[in-house]
């Protein structure tokens, strides 16, 4: 479920909200019913960034594979990982 506060509220309960991100991981902060802010857990943050980190892997990956850069047989990976 999707947690949101108003900024008024998230003011008035700044302690609450944070105790609660532990279980609910995101909170969006509105003003008249629009996103001013997203506060995120320190679990779900590092989650996210390790997430980031994994794509930004991927994609340099892929731009090697496209310029023909260290691409290894597979099964010459296999033989030389003993498997």
């Amino acid at each position: 479920m999707l947690k949101t506060a108003s900024v008024t509220k998230f003011r008035d309960r700044f302690a609450e909200y944070v105790e609660e991100l532990h279980e609910e991981g995101t909170l969006y902060v509105l003003r008249h019913s629009e996103p001013v802010a997203v506060m995120l857990s320190p679990e779900y943050f590092q989650e996210i960034q390790e997430q980031l980190e994994d794509l930004a892997d991927m994609i340099q990956a892929i731009e090697e594979y496209r310029n023909g850069k260290d691409i290894v047989d597979a099964d010459d990976l296999f033989g030389e990982l003993g498997i």
